[in-house]
């Protein structure tokens, strides 16, 4: 089970990492 659990927040990770420079492209149109 915890193995379990470490893949599932290796996986968040990665699409938290994924979505980063999406976000900030986005932050940055509404900044500008």
């Amino acid at each position: 089970m915890s193995r379990k659990k470490a893949k599932m927040l290796f996986w968040a990770a990665l699409v938290v990492l994924a979505y980063i420079p999406y976000l900030m492209q986005s932050a940055g149109h509404v900044i500008m």
